[in-house]
């Protein structure tokens, strides 16, 4: 992927209103197929793109957008500014630079002695991205159209109309009226593949939500007590995943007690912890975990 052609397409979004893949695919000699893997990067980075259908569909990116200054690291302002500099010396280039060079020296200072707090979300990109989008468009009434995963792997496309974000068990949810369900539904961020903000609108729809439609929610799907074994080289992970509460010290390592989601992501991250954890209750998520990482060990062995 060109850094180039990434920056290109960019300026141009946020110059125009709309563009059609085709002129992306023809301004840089590139597939349509390549145009959309680009959209798809910077939809990732947290450009909040807004995809219009139809046969004059294209992309643009949502109105009254303002790029914040910390949408680059520094490391990235400099290899922009790097392959500005490298461009052909027009006066549009030197208007692109001049703009990025400004955006760059109005990000926030580090934090002073007068402040109180210094808050690190410590979400991905992608997550960011995600909770952008859902946040822009919850203010906006507007339709986001996502791809989601369900536990058994399932994909399905939907229409949601976006009404508030949730934080149960450290997990995000977002809580919106389902178009395919015609229904109210929680979806977990993390399921949540890819999505899009559309250019329609809602009237939002009444609803309920507090506490107990939370709980009657996690119950149904499925959570489980959980205790852990794991040694002190990872201590500090599981106390960023599960709570510094729910660890107890026991002889030359640790247990962890809690209640999680039994799903894919729940063994996903059991596994990334190696041999260094260990499932001590219930039996069934060591066995399906056992199975996962023989699963891992019969791919290796079959490229041999």
């Amino acid at each position: 992927m060109q850094n180039s052609v990434l920056i290109g397409m960019l300026t141009t979004l946020l110059a125009k209103d709309k563009v059609r893949a085709e002129e992306f695919a023809e301004k840089y000699e590139i597939s349509t197929r390549t145009v959309i893997r680009y959209i798809d990067a910077l939809s990732e980075s947290g450009v909040p793109i807004v995809t219009y259908r139809g046969r004059n569909g294209g992309y643009g990116i949502m109105k009254n957008y303002k790029m914040p200054a910390t949408f680059f690291t520094n490391d990235e302002y400099e290899r922009l500014f790097t392959v500005l500099d490298a461009m052909p010396k027009d006066k549009i280039t030197e208007s692109i630079s001049d703009k990025f060079r400004g955006l760059k020296n109005s990000q926030p200072a580090n934090l002073s002695g007068g402040d109180k707090i210094l808050i690190d979300s410590g979400f991905s990109p992608s997550f960011q991205n995600k909770y952008n989008i859902l946040n822009q468009s919850i203010d906006r009434h507007a339709v986001v159209n996502i791809n989601y995963i369900d536990k058994f792997g399932g994909v399905s496309q939907r229409d949601i109309e976006p009404l508030t974000f949730v934080y149960k068990d450290n997990v995000w949810y977002i809580f919106a009226y389902c178009r395919k369900r015609n229904d109210f539904r929680f979806f977990k961020l993390n399921r949540i593949s890819s999505l899009s903000p559309t250019v329609e609108t809602f009237t939002p729809r009444a609803y309920s939500l507090n506490a107990d439609n939370l709980d009657k929610f996690v119950e149904k799907h499925n959570h489980v007590d959980v205790e852990l074994s794991f040694d002190n080289d990872i201590l500090v992970d599981v106390q960023e995943w599960l709570g510094e509460e729910k660890i107890i010290k026991k002889g030359a390592g640790f247990r962890a007690y809690a209640n999680l989601p039994y799903d894919d992501y729940l063994l996903k991250k059991l596994a990334s912890f190696g041999d260094k954890i260990m499932v001590v209750k219930p039996a069934k998520l060591a066995t399906d975990l056992v199975k996962r990482m023989y699963r891992v060990i019969r791919r290796y062995e079959s490229r041999h």
